[in-house]
């Protein structure tokens, strides 16, 4: 994007402030999706079937005790220009080494 429009710096920031303020529930029985709209349709499908199918009994996918979420993390991070952003966790894991989260008792 050459140039921001919202007045908010950054992509990360715009979402947040778009999810925050969105208001209260739409009524979606009045939207006029179009063919740009292809990924919601295919999402809001997912998620309709992936309710009925947890209803009968079947478990949500993300349950399965073989898949691994412990990996996963999402970040925005400020890096070097000069380091390649594939490198990104590096750089966090050595932040989260140096300032390590306090741990609440079990």
């Amino acid at each position: 994007m050459e140039q921001n429009y919202s007045g908010v710096d950054g992509a990360a920031i715009q979402d947040r402030v778009v999810q925050e303020s969105m208001g209260p529930v739409y009524d979606r029985t009045q939207e006029h999706l179009g063919v740009s709209d292809k990924a919601v349709i295919f999402y809001r499908r997912l998620i309709l079937r992936k309710l009925k199918e947890m209803e009968e009994g079947r478990p949500l996918p993300a349950l399965d005790p073989a898949l691994r979420f412990d990996e996963q993390r999402a970040c925005s991070w400020y890096m070097p220009a000069d380091e390649a952003w594939q490198d990104v966790t590096r750089f966090q894991e050595q932040y989260e080494r140096d300032h390590p989260m306090s741990v609440a008792a079990e």
